[in-house]
């Protein structure tokens, strides 16, 4: 009853795959991490949000096809099913890390460095 799945049932592992890399990705993964991220985490408008994933989807789409294509794959061809769960939640928690930090662009990464260097020398200063 352990038996890996894609050894019972291997086309429909590939089938499961490609529904997932195909389909469910580019059609509801990408958009709503993106669109949360921006409306939520950035306090973006709905406007600019959009604009952030027209700007970020074929760079975010190429990191969800070379993580989830290859996950799915091995993991339902090696981890035994009672695993499946843990496994998937694991590297979805690694892919979520992997598209905030595309949709975290330049401009921003600039503002958190000065904001940064205002918080220490702020604290140097109240430490002296």
């Amino acid at each position: 009853h352990d038996e890996a799945l894609a050894r019972r049932f291997p086309t429909a592992t590939y089938l499961k795959t490609a529904l997932e890399c195909l389909v469910v990705l580019p059609l509801f993964e990408i958009p709503a991490v993106v669109l949360w991220t921006g409306f939520f985490g950035r306090n973006q408008t709905l406007g600019a949000a959009v604009a952030q994933l027209r700007a970020d989807f074929w760079t975010a789409w190429g990191y969800g096809l070379a993580v989830w294509g290859p996950a799915s794959v091995a993991i339902f061809a090696r981890v035994p099913y009672r695993w499946h769960v843990t496994s998937f939640y694991s590297i979805g928690a690694l892919w979520d890390f992997g598209i905030s930090y595309i949709a975290f662009d330049r401009s921003e990464a600039a503002h958190v460095k000065s904001d940064h260097a205002a918080a220490t020398e702020f604290a140097e200063k109240r430490i002296s």
